[in-house]
């Protein structure tokens, strides 16, 4: 799970505690429905934090808040994300292999972006591909968004094939609807949830019922959730 800006794994896995039994149990019914899986009776949540402080005249070792680059996310460059992909990629290879990635805010971004890397197989710009993690499962995306900034777009461009489930807040003041949508937009493979709240990650039994349901689609289970989906109403759905 990646954290947010000015957060920590700490902080971001004290916010989604909540969801761990439901995320486990999701994973647990795929893989022991696949005959091709080994048998599992365990699912592991990593929560690594950032590679940069969130200020960076503070010494590292005085920090508790970390970010995984400095800058206007929405329209400019964001220095030092480079060194964080390079970073989440050796943590992948160290304590993986993963199914999948959840991230919040801009990490949910950078979720997106590692799933991109490790789909599409090679360098882009200046992020090198140097890791042999095999192409993740899914994306959970809370307040996600795809960066604006031109630097960026091949991250886009073939569209992101990881099934990603976006999750938008209705009363977000600190990512547009308008962001979260681009994303959506560079995906071929979209669960979209939109939720009444602010910037967070919600509790509520609707966006569990909808990440669960995502979850296992992803992992192949194969049934049909169409009625599933209609009791949503007009909040959840596939794009």
């Amino acid at each position: 799970m990646l954290h947010g800006y000015a957060q920590s794994g700490h902080v971001l896995q004290c916010k989604t505690r909540f969801l761990k039994p439901q995320v486990r149990d999701a994973v647990l019914n795929a893989l022991q429905q696949d005959a091709n899986s080994k048998p599992v009776d365990v699912v592991e949540f990593h929560y690594p934090s950032g590679t940069w402080p969130m200020k960076l005249d503070q010494p590292r070792e005085s920090n508790e808040l970390w970010t995984w680059g400095h800058g206007e996310s929405m329209t400019g460059r964001i220095r030092g994300l480079e060194q964080s992909v390079d970073d989440i990629f050796r943590y992948l290879e160290k304590n993986g292999p993963f199914l999948g990635v959840m991230g919040f805010s801009s990490g949910a971004a950078a979720g997106a972006i590692i799933a991109s890397l490790l789909e599409k197989r090679h360098s882009i710009g200046n992020f090198q591909f140097n890791t042999d993690h095999p192409p993740l499962k899914f994306v959970v995306a809370v307040c996600g968004f795809a960066l604006k900034d031109p630097l960026y777009n091949d991250f886009y461009s073939p569209k992101i094939e990881t099934p990603i489930f976006l999750a938008i807040a209705s009363l977000d003041v600190i990512v547009d609807e308008s962001e979260s949508l681009r994303l959506r937009d560079s995906s071929t493979n979209t669960a979209l949830c939109f939720f009444e709240g602010a910037h967070y990650v919600p509790r509520d039994k609707v966006f569990l019922k909808s990440l669960v349901q995502f979850i296992e689609d992803a992992l192949s289970i194969k049934e049909d959730h169409e009625e599933d989906w209609e009791d949503c109403g007009d909040n959840c759905g596939l794009q």
